[in-house]
């Protein structure tokens, strides 16, 4: 007697709707998912940023106590320690303070002739939540050669009017010793984030258009409308806000050029006269002009910021 044949059952898949349903809770799954990194990348982003104003702001007390003042905003070539000559023009704070940012050997390497200093992207100069990454400006347009030049998006405080006292910063065109900072370090901007403008034609590390001499609260615009072409130059567009204060970083507004801020969720990090470095958020924006003089005399409350 042959055994009885098994009849093979059908195997049963996905219907179209559990396959829905799956594919539903995956995306709700992603959707709680990526905020979460999102999160998590920009609060590295910005302890990275932080930690780049720290060495800067350390750099800085290490060149004090070497030449016992701050670097001048900008160096005329008269002024500036070998191997700058007379030939080489302007420089800026950071410049000065290579040898103390681990940059010994480009702040000694020869300015003429390619391959040109002024290209070489410096890491600690760089935010990480640029969505640019480094930015490379070019002033070929300008008739300067070399036309490319590494960007920074840190910049010296230089107060409220870097002209007049009492509204002096801690970088102006004369060296400034701590000693001159009455209104206390701890309380006394020195440093903040300013990336390069959406036009990448301003803020490299060098220093041809990067001097700090705008201030916190700018009314010299250097982007006069929402929409210009290239600093200094007005198209006709919706005005820029003056003075220029502190608010979020926009590609797509031209204004932001004129103003400290960043990239960062709610405000910038800036390092302070003592090298503590904080976050701020919008919200102190009107207390950025009281905290960036050195001899102001203002009174402000910690708490507020």
């Amino acid at each position: 007697m042959n055994p009885p044949t098994r009849v093979p059952r059908p195997r049963r898949g996905f219907t179209l709707i559990e396959l829905l349903v799956v594919i539903a809770i995956i995306a709700v799954l992603i959707s709680l998912l990526l905020p979460a990194v999102q999160k998590v990348r920009e609060s590295a982003s910005r302890m990275k940023c932080q930690n780049n104003l720290r060495q800067l702001a350390v750099a800085l007390h290490n060149y004090h106590s070497a030449f016992q003042s701050l670097p001048p905003a900008a160096a005329f070539a008269p002024q500036t320690p070998p191997p700058y000559g007379d030939s080489f023009g302007v420089v800026n704070w950071i410049t000065l303070v290579l040898p103390y940012m681990e940059q010994t050997a480009l702040y000694n390497a020869p300015w003429t002739g390619p391959p040109f200093r002024n290209q070489q992207v410096i890491s600690i100069l760089v935010c990480p939540s640029d969505p640019r990454g480094p930015v490379i400006i070019d002033y070929s347009r300008l008739g300067l050669n070399p036309g490319l030049c590494a960007a920074t998006c840190y910049q010296g405080i230089s107060g409220i009017d870097p002209f007049e006292f009492p509204f002096l910063g801690m970088f102006n065109f004369f060296p400034v010793r701590l000693t001159d900072v009455t209104d206390g370090t701890s309380s006394t901007l020195m440093l903040g984030e300013r990336p390069p403008a959406p036009t990448k034609d301003s803020a490299d590390w060098v220093g041809e258009f990067n001097f700090a001499a705008d201030g916190v609260a700018a009314r010299n615009l250097y982007y006069p409308t929402q929409t210009c072409p290239f600093f200094f130059q007005s198209d006709g567009g919706p005005p820029c806000p003056s003075p220029a204060y502190f608010a979020p970083y926009n590609l797509q507004d031209h204004c932001s050029g004129n103003h400290y801020g960043s990239f960062h969720t709610g405000g910038a990090s800036f390092a302070f006269g003592d090298g503590s470095v904080r976050f701020l958020t919008y919200s102190a924006s009107l207390l950025l002009p009281k905290l960036a003089t050195i001899q102001g005399g203002e009174v402000v409350d910690a708490s507020s910021y």
